[in-house]
């Protein structure tokens, strides 16, 4: 009864965290939904665009991360990300008032600090709820909230959009955020747990450690886990595809002759592969790591290097061809299969004591260094190359960072061989 009990209440929290992810999300991805009416109404370049969405906010995003993961570690994790949600959805509200690059820049640099406590916190409530065998999955139905919430976003920017206009969807999102806190308030923190009995015994006891013997940690963990290295490389890697699809909206109506209710399309899209791709990535990721050598890392590497030429094909074939979409699908489910995997990988290659900072150093890696760079790759490109007076110069940006993104495939496959000689931390 008592087991019974456990299930029902680990996947309730589950099932909260995935609502709050789908609204972390919907913030994240609005500004990219309404990107041709964003860049056209503050009259920003491309080089500012790929800021705002890559650098500006992963700068707080990322390097606050590493405080809210060492938190995560000390403190009640349902507290801090009700202090981060206030934080994120009020300032989604200001971004709706700006005028001009530097305040919604000034916005979205301090959104960076709310959403930064989303996943380092829920990642590691994960970890005390499920054990090892089930977080694959656990952390996949978390990461539905990417393909929900980025959809959802698409779908207010092609239905909303043009009656309410951008500024007032920015305004709804920033107060259903602050309603949302009130629920979060009412849930409680799960107790620190093990599951395979290495906590130590005075587990339970707060962590007196300082941020400075942290990082020392953090590059003693890495140290002696070069399967986590090269996991992280691999995620830097994908995330540079993923930080240039800032510009699909933008590419696809002005060099693929689609109109604003393309964001509709997308939006449809995004959610029902994006899913997939999450689904199958948890799922086939922990039969995967039961019965072949190489674990959810090898079949990560397998999976990837099976949808990439269509990811690349993408961006050559016509709009009109039946190949276009499955292109289309294919690179959605690219990304969203990468999530459960690689975040159980990290959380089974960490320390229990150290898995919230650990998340945070992987959010570090795959947004600053991987979206950021993505989005500036393609924001500095485009605007060089149409200067030279390149007819398609998103196309051609956004097919480099798709190749840096197949990077990602070697860099899973020798993690893998250095998991397949050492022992889980989990």
């Amino acid at each position: 009864m008592q087991d019974k009990t456990r299930f029902f209440k680990s996947y309730w929290i589950l099932f909260f965290l995935l609502l709050l992810n789908i609204l972390n999300m919907l913030d994240r991805t609005l500004l990219i939904a309404f990107g041709p009416q964003i860049v056209s109404d503050l009259e920003l370049s491309d080089t500012q665009y790929g800021l705002l969405t890559g650098f500006v906010f992963n700068t707080f995003y990322c390097f606050f991360g590493l405080l809210m993961g060492t938190l995560a570690d000390r403190v009640n994790r349902v507290r801090l990300i009700a202090f981060g949600l206030i934080v994120w959805s009020g300032l989604t509200a200001v971004s709706g008032a700006a005028k001009s690059f530097y305040q919604i820049g000034l916005a979205r640099l301090f959104i960076g600090v709310g959403e930064s406590v989303m996943t380092p916190s829920a990642i590691s409530i994960m970890a005390d709820l499920f054990p090892s065998e089930k977080r694959g999955v656990a952390a996949a139905v978390y990461y539905l909230g990417i393909p929900f919430g980025a959809g959802g976003a698409f779908f207010i920017a092609g239905i909303l959009g043009p009656t309410w206009g951008w500024r007032n969807c920015f305004y709804l999102l920033g107060a259903i955020g602050i309603g949302a806190t009130l629920l979060l308030l009412a849930l409680r923190d799960p107790p620190r747990c093990s599951w395979d009995g290495d906590y130590p015994e005075n587990f339970g006891d707060k962590d007196k450690s300082s941020l400075k013997e942290r990082l020392i940690k953090i590059l003693e963990i890495l140290q002696e886990s070069k399967g986590l290295i090269w996991i992280l490389l691999g995620s830097i890697a994908i995330h540079i595809p993923i930080g240039a699809g800032a510009f699909n909206m933008i590419w696809m109506q002005s060099e693929r002759g689609f109109d604003e209710s393309v964001a509709v399309l997308y939006g449809i899209y995004s959610t029902i592969f994006m899913t997939i791709g999450m689904i199958s990535g948890g799922f086939l990721s922990d039969i995967y790591a039961k019965y072949f050598r190489g674990g959810r890392a090898r079949f990560l590497a397998l999976f990837m290097l099976a949808l990439t030429p269509f990811t690349i094909g993408f961006r050559f074939w016509n709009p009109e061809s039946i190949f276009f979409f499955i292109g289309l699908s294919a690179i959605l489910v690219f990304g969203g299969a990468f999530f459960g995997p690689a975040f159980s990988l990290v959380q089974d290659l960490s320390p229990p004591r150290s898995r919230g900072i650990m998340t945070a150093v992987a959010l570090l890696a795959m947004n600053f260094l991987g979206v950021g760079s993505g989005a500036l790759i393609l924001g500095l490109s485009a605007d060089i190359m149409r200067d030279l007076g390149v007819a398609t110069p998103y196309t051609y940006g956004l097919l480099v960072c798709d190749l840096l993104g197949a990077l990602t495939i070697p860099c899973f496959y020798i993690a893998s061989i250095h998991i397949g000689r050492r022992k889980l931390l989990t």
